[in-house]
């Protein structure tokens, strides 16, 4: 199964580390990471609600193979998957489809065996594994 940090975090959220390099390099030495961008002024930036931290292209060509990248902009996922960067975004939908082909669901959406599970800890749904993968805050307890 994959195990997916969300934002960095790997023992549990910690909003003020979250999306920031070193908080992601440290993640990326064990997990793949889920990380939220948007294009503002056409730069990178990281962060959840709001631009908080620019990110060169650079780092997300040099690690694509193991980034996750949530876009929260509609510019971001056109630019994005252009550099074949794993890209997906999302709002309320219970299931997204990532650039590389990857089903992303929802906590409490429809799970199949080929689905990375978005925070089972947030759902009100039993995790059983026999899925692809999970995002999650917690990615040590998976081990």
């Amino acid at each position: 199964m994959k195990i997916i940090s969300h934002r960095g975090n790997t023992k549990g959220p910690f909003p003020s580390k979250e999306n920031t390099l070193n908080y992601i390099l440290n993640a990326l030495v064990s997990f793949d990471v889920e990380i939220d961008v948007r294009m503002l002024d056409n730069k990178l930036m990281l962060g959840h609600d709001e631009p908080l931290h620019s990110i060169d292209l650079d780092f997300l060509i040099d690690n694509r193979e193991s980034l996750w990248v949530h876009c929260k902009d509609i510019n971001s996922l056109e630019f994005l998957k252009n550099h074949e960067i794993n890209c997906f975004s999302h709002s309320s939908s219970d299931f997204v489809l990532s650039s590389r082909n990857y089903i992303l669901t929802a906590p409490d959406g429809p799970r199949s065996a080929n689905s990375i599970v978005m925070m089972p800890e947030l759902s009100s749904k039993p995790f059983k594994g026999g899925y692809l993968g999970v995002i999650t805050d917690y990615p040590e307890a998976y081990f």
